[in-house]
């Protein structure tokens, strides 16, 4: 999941490298000029674009996405290799 993220932000001109990093630590390693990060609960509504980083899981390493769109009944994201299964 990793990659993916990674590989969109450097398509996007936000890095130019990649963020190293478990996916729950991505959120504390992207650089803050390049990215805007609110606090979880402070009611800020993703946007298409935003990058979604859960921290913990089974594993502990987390899981982040790319969000590619927003509805009245939720948020939507490209993610990669979420389950071991595909």
């Amino acid at each position: 999941c990793v990659e993916r993220v990674n590989r969109f932000v450097r398509t996007q001109g936000w890095v130019t490298g990649n963020i190293m990093g478990n996916a729950g630590q991505l959120l504390a390693k992207a650089p803050a000029g390049a990215f805007d990060k609110p606090a979880v609960g402070d009611g800020y509504v993703p946007v298409p674009g935003d990058i979604i980083v859960w921290t913990g899981g089974s594993t502990g390493y987390g899981h982040v996405a790319v969000v590619s769109s927003v509805t009245g009944r939720g948020v939507e994201f490209v993610e990669q290799n979420a389950s071991r299964t595909g």
